[in-house]
């Protein structure tokens, strides 16, 4: 990506709602970047015609599908969540790459947390604006599954509750007054902007979520919420998400929504088989899966995503996707697609700052062979239209080997079969080969019928074949091949068949009478056979691809034969003059054909690339710029793009630090801190100290909180008892009158007075920085959320003086001083409050130092370290970034890492797993300088050792979308008012 404000304005531009519309969105992108690519590094480009969702419609469904204006559609949905993508143009991004990959909706949970700093304030502006990024799914040419909770769950902190919700009494997920009065002052802000984007009023907006996996039984609540809904303007179906379904939770009676629907995160040792059963208890719901694993998340301590990877990849959504539609599912999102970043204060306590999820989409926005099976799978899916209706049939025979098995379905009105095949057991490593029978309209075959000739299954994989299947021109008697998709351009048939390289692929297709056959390229035999009238095709999946040409009468059929890696190269693109089918580029955006004659091509390359084109025009350009193709042998054209130019990533070096550890000392003058003398909480745990202890209370829900308690000390004191909690591997440090304790991970400890410190008959301080890791979730309606943070219990050993307690969180409490970056990057640490995180802070007087990193350089609390960097990235072109610490495990330290002031990620040194943490593209700026800012609080008395932290290279891409650096406030804007 790259900040071009020229190209900025125009994309901001293109991103008004058009007036006209189609039923079904065509799968060309938002085109609102121009950049140039490998191919030159000029910087003018042209936006081509933009296709997207238009017009109004209506959604229906049945014991089969989803309808679009009575059009059965395969819903082919992924969840990403906007909040987690702190850049405007990153949401475009990510929107585009999933449009390309053959999805046809977006998945949206809206973020209560994210929106609400405080009671009655809502906030959506900027990276809240999500009545711009539903215009920009729209654009794109996306649904939008809307999912505004008000519980969302999403190991997001408090589960989606705003933290100001803790201190309401009622019980949460209730009809409880006062939560359905805050629940629905929520859906009053968020509602409307949903119901303006419906599809029903020219929107794009299909589905909407009514809570989120609710196992409590309180079908008032579930109704009043649907019913506030209607008030505010919802008239597109309503579901539910049954929580490790299909349970039949919300599937019928009181307070149950229009559809049923659930999710599954299942393993493929023993991938279960009862995603048909929703057909059992919701008779008028298509099978309906609101989430579908698309991998995992990993906890504080955890293997890494690199390590889930192994488990969660491309051969886990194969076997996976292929099972579920093969017992009846049409409906399904993906969870997660694009995983993004906990940046801030956003994860509950159970994660750390990635989310990348082992996601299609990485975590810096990049694509691999996640993406590009999920690319196979939903263009076949939707290219199927006979799939969106089907009844379960019973397979002809078992498959000849016994380690298979095999699923079949029946469209009941075309006879269109489908077969998958996969492992019994779905994540064995063995490698099998069979044959199968099917029998169809068509006739009764063993498969294949070529000798010497099986069908593989290799490993954890899974094969989905299509027989008696009637597409342009041509009938499709059988394929052992995979099918990726089919498009007609003029009187000729092209279609694209796929299998595992080596493997024997066979393909029977019915002529009345003998066709002439031609290959063009690569060993394929065939036979006719008069009686029947099925020629039948017999080949190799290979890494080359294998071509040939049939003609019947004049009548054409292109059938593209290979390998799963060469398929994957292989793109989908509707346009008004029709499909698209292009080879080559790491990413293809869009396809649109200005004036019938240019065939305008967007995408980014990752190295020099061959781009093949089946194009109905024979000129065609490449992001703005025309190309000189070639016509082939096969009446494709042909291109070269050049390779991305080459980046250099700065070092790190002219480090300063200063120390923020004046709140520890017995003097320090904490009159600006609020008097934490509240006798009385809200919340269910209730405090072992006089007064409340707990940051909520007092309006600090996020980040370091300092404590302050005085005791006039009796000399008889030998040290105090505390219970600090801010969740699961959150910790506090403790001092008195400036000596250090020592730190607890959550929970009670003793902590001794030091011989000597103690000051009788004076005024001694204990000073406690709790660090809150978030709230917890409250999936078990519990109201898990209110769990205190801050202290329960603080008691002197010796006497039984109690405390008179200070407390300082955030600078303004729910009253945030930097609304722009919101209430997830409002921490507690005096560097926090006083901007030493923010670019231009005045840091001449700060120590200037090179490395900091022997065990002993510090005492134990808080330090800042600052130093900048300049990035001139070249135009048209996406880079992603990364910052890496690569310390001393051995060292008990934290940091907080921020770029240009925004809060990027947590870090715990000896805990991990993370260690490189995504710079996102609009908070970096990269054509300009930024500033990096990290509070490391060491609890050993050890320090980060900064030579250890560097920028990294992720990826390389000539295209992208144009930066649209988001509009933060420096130091000078906040505090120099």
């Amino acid at each position: 990506m790259r900040k071009d404000t020229k190209k900025i304005v125009a994309y901001a531009l293109s991103l008004g709602l058009s007036t006209s519309v189609v039923a079904v969105p065509s799968s060309a992108h938002a085109a609102d970047t121009k950049l140039s690519t490998a191919l030159s590094n000029k910087g003018s480009f042209r936006l081509p015609a933009q296709q997207g969702i238009t017009g109004t419609h209506n959604v229906s469904f049945d014991h089969y599908s989803l309808m679009i204006d009575g059009k059965r559609t395969f819903l082919y949905s992924g969840e990403f969540d906007y909040w987690r993508l702190p850049s405007q143009s990153g949401w475009m991004d990510v929107l585009q790459k999933m449009k390309a990959a053959g999805f046809n909706a977006v998945t949206i949970y809206f973020n209560w947390d994210f929106h609400s700093p405080a009671k009655g304030k809502y906030d959506f502006t900027g990276i809240r604006d999500v009545d711009k990024l539903l215009t920009m799914a729209q654009k794109v040419g996306l649904y939008v599954v809307a999912r505004p909770g008000p519980y969302i769950n999403a190991e997001t902190d408090g589960g989606g509750y705003p933290g100001w919700l803790t201190t309401e009494a009622g019980r949460a997920r209730t009809a409880a007054p006062d939560y359905t009065e805050a629940y629905r002052e929520w859906m009053s802000n968020i509602d409307p902007i949903i119901a303006k984007h419906q599809i029903t009023k020219g929107g794009n907006v299909i589905l909407y979520q009514v809570e989120n996996e609710y196992s409590a039984k309180d079908a008032v609540y579930m109704q009043q919420i649907q019913d506030k809904a209607h008030a505010d303007g919802i008239n597109v179906p309503t579901f539910h998400n049954d929580k490790s379904g299909p349970k039949g939770n919300w599937a019928s009676g009181a307070g149950a929504p229009d559809m049923y629907a659930f999710d599954s995160y299942p393993g493929l040792a023993g991938l279960p088989s009862y995603y048909g059963n929703p057909r059992q208890f919701a008779p008028k719901s298509p099978v309906f899966l609101a989430e579908l694993g698309g991998g995992w998340f990993d906890p504080w301590g955890g293997k890494s995503y690199s390590t889930l990877s192994n488990t969660y990849n491309a051969s886990y959504e194969n076997v996976l996707y292929n099972h579920v539609v093969s017992e009846g599912a049409t409906m399904m999102s993906i969870y997660m697609t694009y995983g993004g970043t906990n940046w801030g204060y956003l994860p509950f306590p159970g994660v750390y700052s990635s989310y990348d999820y082992t996601s299609a989409i990485s975590e810096s926005r990049q694509l691999g062979e996640k993406y590009n099976e999920e690319k196979l799978l939903a263009t076949m899916y939707r290219t199927l239209s006979p799939l969106t209706k089907t009844e379960t049939l019973a397979p002809a025979a078992a498959p000849s080997n016994q380690n298979l098995l095999l699923n079949a379905m029946q469209n009941p009105d075309t006879g269109t079969q489908f077969y998958v095949l996969r492992h019994s057991k779905g994540n064995s490593s063995e490698d099998d080969t069979t044959t199968m029978k099917i029998q169809s309209a068509d006739g009764t075959y063993t498969l294949p019928q070529e000798p010497g000739t099986s069908i593989d299954i290799n490993g954890q994989e899974s094969k989905f074949m299509v027989a008696n299947y009637q597409f342009g021109s041509q009938h499709l008697v059988y394929s052992t091949s995979n099918l990726y998709t089919h498009l007609t351009q003029g009187n000729r048939d092209t279609a694209v068949f796929y299998g595992g390289a080596g493997t024997d692929g066979e393909t029977t297709l019915r002529y009345k009478t003998e066709p002439k056959v031609t290959v063009l390229s690569g060993d394929v035999k065939s036979k006719y056979d008069p009686a029947t009238g099925d020629l039948r095709l017999n080949y190799k999946h290979d890494e080359n691809i294998s071509r040939v040409l049939i003609k019947d009468g004049n009548k054409e059929l292109m059938l593209i034969l290979t390998s799963n890696k060469t398929a994957e190269t292989f793109w989908l693109q509707d346009t008004k003059e029709g499909k698209v089918l292009v080879k080559g580029p790491y990413l293809l955006r869009s396809a649109s054909v200005r004036n019938k004659s240019l065939l305008e091509l967007q995408g980014d390359v990752d190295k020099e690339t061959t781009v093949e084109v089946l194009s109905p025009v024979n000129r065609i350009s490449w992001n703005g710029e025309e190309v000189k193709a070639e016509k082939t042998p096969y009446g494709t054209y042909t291109f070269s793009l050049g390779s991305p130019q080459e980046v250099t990533v700065p070092q790190l070096t002219n480090w300063k630090y200063s120390d923020e550890n004046e709140e520890t000392q017995q003097n320090f003058d904490d009159s600006f801190f609020v008097n934490a003398d509240k006798t009385t909480t809200n919340n269910p745990t209730k405090p072992l100290t006089k007064t409340v202890l707990y940051e909520d209370d007092y309006g600090f829900h996020h980040g370091m909180v300092w404590m302050r308690g005085h005791f006039k000390a009796s000399g008889k004191e030998t040290g105090i008892t505390l219970d600090g909690e801010g969740g699961a591997n959150g910790a506090y440090g403790v001092w008195l009158n400036g000596s250090y304790l020592g730190s607890s991970l959550s929970g009670t400890k003793t902590f001794n007075f030091p011989e000597g410190s103690l000051k009788k008959d004076e005024d001694n301080v204990v000073a406690v920085l709790v660090q809150n890791m978030g709230h917890d979730e409250d999936g078990g309606c519990k109201d898990s959320q209110k769990n205190p943070r801050g202290l329960v219990n603080a008691a002197l050993v010796g006497d039984s003086t109690e405390l008179t307690w200070k407390m300082q969180g955030n600078k303004g409490g729910e009253n945030l001083i930097d609304p722009v970056r919101g209430v997830m990057n409002a921490g507690g640490l005096y560097g926090e409050n006083n901007g030493f995180a923010l670019p231009n802070y005045p840091d001449n007087a700060w120590k200037t130092v090179s490395a900091l990193g022997n065990k002993d350089t510090h005492e134990a609390g808080v330090y800042w370290y600052r130093t900048s960097f300049k990035l001139n990235f070249p135009k048209m072109s996406d880079v992603p970034m990364g910052l890496s610490v690569n310390d001393d495990k051995t060292k008990n330290y934290r940091a907080y890492i921020y770029i240009n002031g925004w809060l990027v990620g947590q870090y715990i040194n000896n805990l991990g797993p993370q260690t490189v943490f995504s710079l996102p593209s609009g908070v970096l700026d990269p054509d300009g300088k930024n500033t990096v800012a990290i509070a490391v609080w060491s609890l050993d008395g050890s320090s980060i050792d900064t030579s250890k932290i560097t920028l990294q290279k992720l990826g390389n891409y000539a295209g992208g979308v144009p930066v649209k650096m988001n509009k933060s406030p420096n130091y000078h804007d906040i505090f120099n008012k």
